[in-house]
């Protein structure tokens, strides 16, 4: 399986900036009005509440 980096650190999946998810689900955000879609727009956040806030699906937050 291919190593997928991830940044979101709350995130079930995430361990040390690896995506450790079987499978994921990377969709367009809407919220954006798809014009932010370049990686250096987010930078420097590294947590999200909900996969809307993030452009993949398969996000859940750790608890």
């Amino acid at each position: 399986m291919a190593k997928i980096g991830c940044s979101v650190q709350n995130c079930k999946y995430w361990q040390n900036d690896i995506c450790t998810a079987d499978e994921i689900q990377v969709n367009l955000n809407e919220r954006y009005n798809n014009t932010y879609m370049e990686i250096g727009v987010l930078a420097g956040q590294n947590a999200a509440n909900t996969s809307q806030e993030t452009q993949c699906s398969t996000f859940i937050p750790r608890g």
